[in-house]
């Protein structure tokens, strides 16, 4: 049974930004759709899985990720721009937290710097 990595997110008017913790992952199969996320992976000889049912819809096509050294990084693109949504996902995840070191606050959100490389360094 595969193991249930832990996920950390931000968010900005246009995007939302999503971490899996996860190091070494290889065999990264990632299937993104316009109302959530699947990722699966290996690492350390263990198998992990996470299915994000997203809160709000995304652009599948915008969208992207990459895999890290210690992570998985995504860069989901909303729908629509604008509001914030309530949460990242439909239910209550225990292994979903909010990523304080990158959250911006919607009423200060106009003046973002860029994300650049997903608004991570290397």
């Amino acid at each position: 049974m595969p193991q249930l990595p832990p996920v950390v997110w931000a968010e900005r008017p246009e995007v939302v930004l999503v971490t899996v913790g996860v190091q070494d992952a290889s065999d990264v199969k990632v299937t993104t759709l316009a109302d959530s996320v699947h990722l699966k992976c290996t690492a350390d000889g263990k198998e992990y899985e996470v299915k994000l049912p997203l809160k709000g819809e995304v652009v599948p096509e915008e969208s992207s990720y990459v895999a890290r050294p210690r992570q998985i990084e995504f860069k989901l693109q909303k729908k629509e721009s604008g509001p914030y949504w309530e949460g990242l996902t439909k239910g209550k995840m225990s292994n979903v937290k909010i990523d304080w070191g990158r959250w911006v606050d919607e009423d200060e959100a106009t003046g973002a710097k860029d994300l650049g490389d997903f608004g991570m360094g290397g």
